[in-house]
């Protein structure tokens, strides 16, 4: 198997969620870190592995982050970071891809499948020396008991339950 890591450098990891019945939170997190083990450049036999440090979260407003990363919420302090790791990736068609494995956000861990696309590039006709996959899939809050703790329960009402993870990962060859 060979191995291929995340760069760091070139990726992103960035959500949307709809607030106010009509608005959309854009935010992203910029501590992360990843691993694909490859047979043969075989997508579907490998092992897809994600982390992100939650304390990293930003949407671009210092108070709405403090929320989020606190024991309200995320609660980062006791739970740095989330966590994916594939069970089994599945070729809907050439270049797409869903990825099934466990997601763990706090002290939840639920199965998920993201769907994704693939492109592999070559340095001058050599083997393919950098992966980029693009992958996208919807958390809900709820499944991860991301609740407000409030006792005004319409705190919950005005965020939508998904979250939509858009994830833009070029992985090298260790």
């Amino acid at each position: 198997m060979t191995k291929w890591i995340v760069d760091v450098e070139k990726s992103l990891v960035n959500f949307e969620v709809a607030h106010l019945f009509m608005a959309k939170v854009h935010g992203r997190i910029t501590e992360f870190n990843g691993s694909l083990s490859l047979e043969n450049q075989h997508l579907e036999t490998g092992e897809f592995y994600f982390e992100a440090a939650m304390h990293t979260i930003s949407t671009g407003m210092k108070e709405r982050d403090k929320q989020l990363t606190s024991p309200a919420f995320f609660n980062v302090d006791a739970y740095p970071k989330m966590f994916f790791q594939s069970d089994k990736i599945h070729r809907i068609k050439e270049n797409s891809w869903e990825i099934s494995g466990d997601l763990t956000i706090r002290d939840q861990t639920r199965k998920l499948t993201f769907v994704g696309t693939s492109q592999w590039t070559e340095d001058q006709g050599q083997e393919p020396n950098q992966l980029f996959l693009h992958i996208k899939g919807i958390i809900k809050r709820s499944e991860f008991n991301l609740m407000w703790k409030s006792p005004f329960k319409s705190l919950n009402l005005l965020v939508k339950d998904e979250i939509q993870l858009d994830l833009k990962l070029w992985y090298s060859r260790l």
